[in-house]
């Protein structure tokens, strides 16, 4: 939470629409909060079962410590998506594996992905 919360100032424009990745002025964040945001992702990463949580956080943490969209360190997101995908699949996370594969690997790769995932069963619902 504390991640997301040190980008918010960078993710919306003062009258409200969302600014995309690329665009935003990353010093409109909040530097502390990203601080603490990426020593607690670091401690739960190293001192808990992995779980959906620790890397959703890991994949928040690289997004805001990246100076700007070109720093920002794709592969390793991807991989942090592989295996976000490996034990929670769904549809959201599915997609946004697809936008670092295509980030990574092209839009081609992207493309690839998306006609693939459009004919992959959907995971059956959480009980």
């Amino acid at each position: 939470m504390l991640l997301t919360d040190a980008r918010r100032p960078a993710r919306t424009r003062p009258d409200g629409p969302l600014v995309p990745l690329a665009e935003q002025d990353r010093s409109r964040r909040h530097p502390d909060l990203i601080a603490e945001g990426t020593r607690l992702v670091r401690h739960a990463l190293t001192t808990t079962p992995i779980g959906p949580y620790q890397l959703q956080a890991a994949i928040a943490a690289l997004h805001a410590e990246a100076r700007d969209a070109a720093d920002t360190d794709w592969k390793q997101i991807l991989g942090l998506y592989d295996l976000l995908h490996s034990i929670t699949p769904g549809p959201v996370v599915a997609l946004d594996r697809i936008v670092a594969a295509a980030t990574v690997h092209g839009p081609a790769a992207g493309l690839d992905r998306l006609d693939a995932a459009a004919t992959d069963p959907a995971p059956p619902a959480p009980r």
